[in-house]
């Protein structure tokens, strides 16, 4: 669909299986990502996608709504067995000062702005937290954090790149005490950011 080396793809997606799945996808075409949070207000939506002016916008039909107007071509994953592609082939693999991810900060200044992460940056930072942290395949990592702070990177990598497991809080639960600790109980997390 057109994302591959130096175009950005912005992810409007909660925290579903489509999420890891849609960023990983996004990482191997060799663009960068730029999540969004669908429970941001409207208006932020609207200045990160004005500010960062993504090549494609991934999403679900029933986020579809939360799409600011934009020239960007939105998919909606559910659906996306139903968009005809024509395969290229695999990309070249990303070199390391080529942007991996963009964020945005929370605007305070008045308006977000993009912060880029390179491939680099990103994969150091990663092995440095999880030999720092001694992550491991017997580790269980909550991922509860906004899809459009940083902070999500970390929560779902660590587990995939150490071995680990990564556990979704639903998008509903994950700023509800009882949930979490629940959850937490339930399924054995041994790692959470709180």
């Amino acid at each position: 669909l057109g994302a591959g080396p130096g175009a950005l793809v912005a992810i409007l997606l909660d925290t579903s299986i489509e999420l890891p799945v849609a960023i990983l996808a996004t990482l191997k075409a060799g663009a960068a990502c730029a999540p969004l949070d669908p429970d941001d207000p409207a208006r932020r939506l609207a200045a990160i996608v004005a500010n960062a002016r993504p090549d494609l916008i991934l999403t679900r039909d029933r986020l579809l709504h939360r799409v600011p107007e934009t020239g960007a071509r939105a998919v909606c994953v559910d659906l996306a067995a139903h968009v005809p592609v024509d395969d290229p082939g695999p990309p070249p693999p990303p070199h390391n000062a080529d942007r991996a991810f963009v964020f945005h900060t929370t605007g305070s200044t008045g308006t977000p702005n993009g912060v880029v992460i390179t491939h680099a940056g990103r994969t150091e930072r990663l092995a440095w937290e999880i030999a720092a942290y001694g992550l491991g395949p017997a580790d269980r990592v909550l991922v509860r954090s906004s899809t459009s702070f940083a902070r999500i990177v970390k929560e779902l990598f660590w587990p995939l790149l150490s071995g680990g497991q990564a556990v979704l809080a639903h998008p509903a639960g994950r700023r509800d005490t009882a949930y979490l600790t629940d959850l937490i109980s339930r399924r054995s997390i041994t790692f959470a950011i709180l």
